[in-house]
């Protein structure tokens, strides 16, 4: 345990809004404000965030600047492809080609600040990638959509790791990739050696997955690059303290 490192992710250090009270359920923070937060608690030396929300292109350089007068490490840097309401029927498996390929090039944009803040890992979250209803998509164009387009972004820059976590289901009905065979299918299938797994553990336990066959078989292949700690009651993903 001498060993563990923790990061934070700086979206929980904020107002931490749902759609019940939209507003947050406490006064928001600017975004140095939660570096600060983030260092300031006792055994955190990381941190994570996305583009182009948290950081943009207009402060990427300075919040560098601050992690490391911190002492900060940025463990996770995650392209926010599915907050933006024009990916709502998917990110890389958009039927639409001109919005997938906006997708990728966010995802490409995205690595470029990952280059300068010296990030860990960078994160692909399905998300949007998913569907509602029954033959609602094209299966087999979704995976091929999504094979291509995760290769692609990992061929861009084979020095940066690229992770994928899985998760059933939020925003989607239902979300490609559920679960870590899905998970690890698809990345034995694109087998670059940049392209890996996060396994969040709440996302784990909603699948009623053991966890630790789910990390022995992640394992097995060298492709566990990084860990997201949070618990829930295996029904929806609460992120409860461990």
């Amino acid at each position: 345990m001498r060993d563990l490192k923790v990061s934070c992710g700086i979206w929980f250090l904020g107002a931490t809004s749902d759609r019940f009270v939209k507003q947050g359920y406490r006064p928001d923070l600017s975004i140095p404000d939660r570096f600060m937060l983030a260092a300031s608690v006792e055994g955190v030396g990381g941190l994570e965030m996305h583009y182009p929300t948290e950081v943009t292109d207009a402060n990427y350089r300075d919040l560098k600047s601050l992690a490391n007068d911190l002492g900060m490490e940025i463990v996770q840097f995650c392209p926010h492809l599915w907050v933006d309401p024009k990916f709502k029927f998917g990110q890389f498996t958009n039927s639409d080609p001109k919005l997938r390929q906006q997708a990728l090039d966010l995802a490409k944009r995205t690595t470029d600040i990952a280059q300068h803040m010296e990030a860990h890992v960078m994160v692909y979250w399905p998300a949007q990638d998913g569907y509602d209803y029954p033959f609602q998509i094209d299966h087999r164009k979704a995976l091929d959509w999504l094979v291509e387009n995760l290769a692609a972004w990992c061929d861009y820059n084979p020095q940066q790791k690229v992770v994928v976590e899985y998760k059933a289901w939020e925003p989607r009905s239902r979300i490609l990739l559920p679960t870590i065979g899905h998970c690890m299918t698809i990345v034995n299938e694109i087998n670059r050696p940049n392209f890996g797994v996060n396994i969040d553990m709440g996302h784990a336990f909603i699948m009623k997955e053991n966890l630790a066959e789910s990390i022995a078989l992640c394992s097995r292949y060298g492709k566990l690059f990084h860990t997201h700690w949070n618990d829930n009651w295996k029904l929806f993903d609460d992120d409860l303290i461990v």
